[in-house]
């Protein structure tokens, strides 16, 4: 296997993402529906992951097992035509240290 294979890469990371997701539904029947509701009714049109799963907790949807499945529910709200890739921003999650992520945007308004 190529280090840097890009191929194997997405498909590790559709692989964790599924696992994580496939997990959280186990444990909370229905929490990726729910969730992607809660891409709707986020009262903001940009956002990044982080700050979604924070405001989604805090309005009472609830913690997944794994905040991986995080990664699900933008990819199935990306596929569904919700939302859109607009850049990235740095996390402000101290463990992340600042890494780069995602910033989308709410489209279909």
């Amino acid at each position: 296997m190529n280090e840097l294979d890009k191929e194997q890469t997405e498909v590790n990371r559709d692989t964790g993402i599924k696992l994580a997701v496939d997990n959280a539904c186990e444990k909370e029947c229905g929490w990726l529906d729910e969730a992607i509701k809660y891409i709707a009714k986020y009262p903001f049109d940009t956002f990044m992951t982080e700050e979604l799963r924070i405001w989604s907790h805090t309005n009472g949807l609830p913690y997944p097992p794994n905040s991986r499945a995080w990664g699900g529910v933008v990819k199935v709200a990306k596929e569904k035509g919700m939302i859109k890739h607009i850049g990235y921003n740095n996390v402000r999650n101290p463990k992340a240290h600042g890494t780069p992520a995602s910033v989308w945007e709410k489209i279909g308004k």
